[in-house]
């Protein structure tokens, strides 16, 4: 294991290579605000004041066997694989660009912004898996504290996938959605409508074979 509590400063450091952190932890400190640590609270929250361990995962690189307290892994990783890591708040701070993403765990979001032409797969997270936009992704197998994607889904194909809240919060464009189980207790504004499995359904996405249970009022 690797304390790096004692640091006073923390720089950017992009990463291109291959790192298997051999399942030890690298721990950071964090400083907290009360106004942190309630956003930290919902379950798709990011806390600012951790840093990231690389800045960036550059092209054709892989970390495996990593775990991470008070640090995210990195803020953008592109072209690359990433396989059982986990962090104790989001794994991904920004975007993943074309990677592979597969048996990781996350406090927060696994992936904070978005995620274009990604596989990601076994991977279980406390808040949504992908918070903002997700484009041409392959989600298979699995879980999240709160939507699935909390954003839009465009071009993507998701399957046996469990999600605590609406699967996809916001729009379902072109998409197949197959053996996925949705858990809702969702108390809403006058006037506001949702589904179970998306805000909207368009442009050919298809459904087969999903369960959405709980409450929605």
């Amino acid at each position: 294991d690797i304390d790096c509590t004692a640091l006073s400063y923390w720089a950017d450091v992009p990463f291109k290579g291959h790192y298997d952190g051999g399942g030890n932890i690298i721990k950071y400190k964090e400083k907290k605000s009360q106004q942190q640590q309630q956003y930290q609270q919902q379950p798709f929250g990011i806390n600012n004041s951790h840093h990231s361990l690389f800045i960036s995962v550059e092209s054709q690189s892989s970390i495996r066997n990593l775990k991470l307290e008070s640090l995210w892994l990195t803020s953008t990783v592109e072209d690359s694989h990433i396989t059982h890591c986990s962090a104790t708040d989001a794994l991904i701070k920004g975007k993943a660009y074309n990677s592979t993403i597969t048996l990781c765990k996350s406090g927060g979001s696994l992936i904070c912004g978005g995620a274009i032409g990604c596989t990601i797969e076994s991977c279980e997270t406390s808040g949504s898996l992908i918070y903002e936009v997700s484009t041409d992704c392959t989600i298979t197998s699995c879980a999240s504290g709160d939507s699935l994607i909390y954003g839009n889904a465009n071009s993507c194909k998701i399957t046996a996938c469990k999600s605590n809240s609406f699967l996809i919060r916001d729009n379902c464009i072109n998409c197949t959605i197959i053996d996925c189980l949705v858990t809702i207790n969702y108390v809403g504004s006058q006037g506001e409508y949702r589904g179970g499995i998306a805000y909207t359904l368009t442009n050919s996405s298809s459904i087969k074979r999903c369960f959405v249970k709980g409450k929605c009022q």
